[in-house]
């Protein structure tokens, strides 16, 4: 954590690989890894940072498959 308590470069990596890690609904597991850190501290930057960056991602052709053939399961349509 820097002094004024904003998020070095390290810190938002490793929030990045936790969240990769245990998903969006366990704060506290990735807080636990980020000392000095809270769930909500932990949530509430991901959303505001680390998530446009995911955003711009691109899927894989085996992630899209995956979609595909989920979606075709789940659903009778795109609604």
């Amino acid at each position: 954590m820097d002094a004024d308590g904003g998020w070095s470069e390290a810190e938002h990596a490793w929030l990045l690989a936790l969240v990769a890690k245990h998903g969006l609904r366990h704060w506290a597991a990735v807080a636990a890894q980020l000392p000095g850190r809270t769930g909500p501290q932990c949530r509430e930057r991901y959303l505001k940072h680390g998530a446009k960056e995911q955003r711009g991602a691109t899927w894989s052709m085996a992630e899209d498959y995956r979609l595909a053939r989920l979606h075709a399961q789940l659903t009778t349509g795109n609604k």
